[in-house]
């Protein structure tokens, strides 16, 4: 428990892992550099990535992740509107508009 409280992992912090889904990679690789780093100017260091995670592809779909900590101290639901926000911001432009994004709050 105390290395998690020192790389804040839970139970000291929320893991938010937003997965975003193209086939187009290039469209993919460059919604995501925007997105990450817009959650980047919200919440600094804790934003961590665009990276590629072990699978790569799904059905022909090239995936990317991007992964938030929020400390429990923090509002989560403050946190959470906010990540909405900047989805939302990147879904409304039309070179985005084949890319899929899903967040996953704490996964195993």
């Amino acid at each position: 428990l105390a290395e998690r409280q020192i790389f804040n992992y839970p139970p000291y912090s929320r893991i938010v892992r937003i997965i975003l889904c193209s086939e187009q990679l290039n469209e993919l690789a460059e919604c995501s550099m925007i997105l990450a780093q817009n959650l980047r100017d919200i919440f600094g260091s804790r934003t961590l990535g665009p990276v590629t995670p072990l699978i790569d592809k799904i059905r022909g779909e090239h995936r990317l992740e991007i992964v938030l900590k929020i400390e429990n101290a923090s509002s989560f639901t403050k946190a959470r509107r906010l990540i909405g926000e900047q989805i939302r911001e990147v879904e409304k432009s039309r070179r985005f508009r084949k890319v899929k994004i899903v967040c996953d709050v704490d996964p195993l």
